[in-house]
């Protein structure tokens, strides 16, 4: 799933003179971390730099939302000038960062050239396989913290036109790509689905949703935390203002990317038996392997 989407953004300003750097294919397991199914090297993006000839004056890199990081004090909503703090334990954050600060490098090393680097929320379709609901994103699991912090979902359609405007306009900058608004979390849990809500201890709930995701060591549970705990919705003013229109709300993209499962078919009441019975079975292994994690730290 994740080359073809990467091929297909980084075709996108080929006719037009115009680099698009989107990123690697995700090296681990799952569909990486910002629905992309990529991963950022800022040494494949030195090389591709190094590698343009003098007719490339533009260049489009597709960063994401994340590289503002998730803090306490975070505005809603996020806009281009806010500082960027990416969370050290978020490897696709942090490398987006360096990523752009080398295309601003490259930018100032010659006149003439022009950089637009996006930044977008969440990137979710309908050819994702299920990724969204195998992720941190999927809106179940327990909650981390009370209130849990809004989303935003930006479907591909969206992005690909964000690209296209950016190619078509060589625009000099930082721009936020997401649809108007946000989802609430109680919006967006019940747009998951019939399923509990459970209230655990911090320590616990944190053991659940590690069960729940497993991206391999780019990206460690504890790098998505923040993440799941404050906001970081961004505003996209600056783009609409050169006239880009998404065709996807923030419900819009998440249902369509949140495929029909097995419970589908299912009235209200068994549907809520099922889940709750996945709960339970779901927290008894939480709390299998915290039994473990204490008995080999009293054997040491």
């Amino acid at each position: 799933m994740s080359a073809p989407v990467l091929e297909q953004l980084s075709r996108l300003g080929a006719a037009e003179g115009v680099t698009v750097l989107a990123g690697e294919p995700f090296p681990g397991p799952g569909a990486g971390i910002d629905g992309l199914g990529r991963w950022i090297d800022p040494a494949a993006v030195r090389r591709a730099l190094a590698q343009l000839d003098d007719a490339t004056t533009h260049v489009v890199l597709v960063s994401s939302a994340m590289v503002y990081g998730a803090w306490p004090n975070n505005p809603v909503p996020l806009t281009e000038e806010a500082v960027l703090r990416p969370e050290p334990g978020n490897g696709l954050a942090v490398a987006c960062g360096e990523a752009e600060r080398l295309v601003a490098r490259w930018r100032d090393d010659r006149p003439g050239r022009s950089v637009t680097v996006l930044r977008p929320a969440l990137v979710v379709h309908e050819g994702q396989g299920g990724w969204l609901a195998r992720s941190p994103w999927g809106g179940r699991g327990p909650a981390l913290v009370d209130p849990e912090p809004p989303v935003q979902f930006l479907h591909l359609d969206d992005l690909v036109t964000a690209i296209d405007l950016a190619v078509a306009t060589r625009h000099d900058g930082v721009l936020n790509v997401a649809p108007e608004g946000w989802l609430r979390a109680e919006d967006q849990r019940a747009l998951a689905g019939p399923a509990p809500r459970l209230a655990l201890p911090a320590p616990l709930a944190r053991r659940v949703r590690r069960l729940q995701w497993d991206a391999g060591p780019l990206v460690p549970f504890e790098g998505v935390v923040p993440y799941l705990c404050h906001p970081w919705v961004v505003a996209s003013d600056a783009l609409r203002a050169l006239g880009w229109r998404p065709q996807w709300t923030n419900e819009e993209a998440f249902v369509a990317a949140s495929p029909a499962g097995p419970l589908t078919g299912m009235n209200p009441k068994r549907r809520q038996m099922v889940a709750l019975g996945g709960a339970a079975a779901l927290i008894a292994a939480a709390l299998a392997g915290v039994v473990v994690a204490l008995r080999r730290a009293d054997r040491a």
